[in-house]
């Protein structure tokens, strides 16, 4: 082997190199995207579930003072 085949086996090494860096940062970028996703996902499903219980303590709140209004004109 001369040194221009090693030469060529060297850049054929690197480039493989390379190319497999690529394809890891681009998985690495999509698993973190999808960490991304599913976290933003699980916040507003959070949201959602207080604001549901803050809805529903508010209509109960507001169904006692009614109750108790009642009463008291009676």
């Amino acid at each position: 082997m001369d040194f221009k085949e090693m030469a060529d086996k060297v850049a054929d090494g690197a480039k493989d190199l390379a190319e497999k860096a690529a394809d890891a940062a681009k998985d690495l970028g999509e698993g973190a995207k999808d960490v991304a996703g599913k976290a933003a996902d699980g916040a507003k499903e959070g949201a959602d579930k207080a604001a549901d219980a803050a809805k529903d303590l508010a209509d109960k709140a507001g169904d006692v003072a009614k109750g108790l209004g009642d009463k008291l004109k009676h």
